[in-house]
């Protein structure tokens, strides 16, 4: 017997003995009243003991039914999966069953063979990645305004929910321990991060992963040489009838999120806050910035180390030698056409460059012929530029003019995020007491890492990679 059926079999059998210990509970006072007496010692003692043990049954059978939901949505997940090929990104079944059985601790993203379960995502706000596992709720505030005015006074409020931070504990006072704080809504969660996505570079652009636990798998494939084999290993063979096929075994990569915790402080005059001039606005947008300049960062630099894996610092990043005799500091057409010839997926792909770049890139032009024409290399429309027709974002992010990274040509698509639903705040007046300042304090957790584990090699010409740059010049 299968392990569902076994578990709907169980589920049946607990049902049928909580029914008859119902029913014996019935008898025994049903007895007593019909015989117009009080229960018998013996009768009260049965009668104890069936109560017990109904109470036992009742609390077997709520933990058996969490088990049971979470077998059906696997059951429901595979079929689903089985009757999608290739799934249908559009399908909500796979979540709405995973939802429904509160699956919140498991990862559906592989099963036990190791095959990708479910759809890519398919959105980067809140509500798609965690609509179908979290509620939004405002948890009795009015607004976001009133949650931080509350979180600044200091007093104790039942709307106020300490943060469930690991190894961190409630004190008997309402208040949390040092890596705490208090839990910001959902709604508002929401509300920043969406807000942050808008000033963003990197995640709007990445594959999006929702993450309802510390770590989350998953799926990517090795595309590390196609010289022989294409990509994942696949291989095509032309062969005649009754031929034997060469097999080739698929290589899929699964790639482990953890999060990490990013911490955003500030400080803000309680003198602000006294002549009521719209702190509470101002902290929210300086939390959306916050987010948004440091998760870009960490995407675009980090060191992977208690941090996202950044672009710049990924095994797969190509960096194009500069020319020879380039002059330090400078850009030349040749630096931009060398990038571009080794970008992976030239029609997805945006050119991210620091502020410093914009001088030698609008100086650059392409003569035309011998009569003194040119074309410029960076060309502009509304406030958006262009180069080689691909989009180009300036940014303090990456570094200055001269160094490894001043401009370079992504394609974010192949960088994974994973991001949890949950954000805590809290305020301290005591680092700056002697100043009538308050500090706040953020966190939220993420992680990011590029798909692939290194450039690949194609079958004829130089290596390829969905991020590429030029060297120090």
């Amino acid at each position: 017997m299968s392990q569902l059926k076994f578990a709907r079999q169980r589920a049946a059998d607990l049902r049928g003995e909580m029914t008859l210990l119902q029913k014996q509970i019935e008898a025994i006072g049903s007895a007593a009243l019909r015989g117009d007496r009080a229960m018998r010692a013996d009768e009260k003692k049965e009668l104890l003991a069936l109560t017990e043990r109904r109470d036992r049954l009742r609390d077997d059978k709520a933990e058996h039914d969490r088990t049971l939901a979470a077998l059906e949505a696997h059951a429901d997940a595979e079929r689903v999966w089985c009757e999608s090929v290739p799934p249908d990104p559009d399908t909500e079944c796979v979540r709405q069953a995973e939802a429904r059985a509160g699956l919140r601790r498991l990862d559906p993203a592989f099963d036990a063979r190791g095959r990708s379960r479910i759809a890519r995502p398919t959105g980067r706000r809140f509500v798609e990645l965690f609509g179908g596992q979290v509620a939004l709720s405002r948890d009795g505030w009015t607004s976001p305004d009133e949650f931080l005015a509350t979180l600044h006074a200091g007093l104790a409020d039942p709307r106020l929910r300490p943060a469930s931070v690991p190894g961190v504990h409630a004190t008997a006072t309402g208040r949390v321990g040092a890596d705490g704080g208090f839990s910001v809504p959902t709604e508002f969660v929401a509300q920043w991060l969406d807000a942050s996505l808008e000033s963003e570079i990197v995640r709007p652009r990445a594959t999006v992963w929702p993450m309802t636990s510390a770590t989350r798998k998953v799926p990517g494939w090795d595309v590390s040489d196609s010289s022989s084999t294409l990509f994942g290993a696949f291989t095509g063979q032309w062969v005649n009838e009754g031929a034997e096929i060469t097999e080739q075994t698929p290589e899929l990569m699964s790639l482990t999120l953890t999060a990490c915790k990013l911490a955003l402080v500030t400080q803000l005059s309680n003198e602000l806050v006294a002549d009521g001039l719209g702190y509470d606005e101002q902290l929210s947008r300086a939390i959306v910035k916050a987010a948004a300049w440091y998760l870009d960062l960490a995407f675009l630099r980090g060191t992977g180390a208690g941090q996202p894996l950044g672009v710049l610092n990924a095994p797969c990043l190509i960096t194009v030698a500069a020319e020879g005799g380039q002059v330090a500091s400078t850009i030349v057409y040749e630096n931009l056409t060398k990038m571009f010839a080794r970008q992976a997926n030239k029609q997805n792909s945006i050119w991210v460059a620091n502020s410093t770049a914009i001088p030698q890139l609008a100086a650059l032009s392409i003569a035309i012929g011998t009569g003194g024409s040119h074309i410029p290399v960076l060309t502009g429309r509304d406030g958006s530029f262009e180069i080689l027709t691909r989009p180009v974002v300036f940014t303090e992010k990456v570094p200055a003019l001269g160094s490894v990274g001043d401009i370079g040509l992504y394609d974010f698509s192949q960088y994974a995020i994973g991001l949890r639903q949950d954000m805590s705040l809290d305020r301290s007046a005591h680092a700056g007491f002697t100043r009538d300042t308050s500090y706040y304090r953020g966190l939220l957790r993420a992680d990011g890492q590029p798909t692939w584990e290194s450039a690949y090699t194609p079958y004829a010409g130089d290596a390829l990679s969905p991020f590429v740059t030029v060297a120090a010049r």
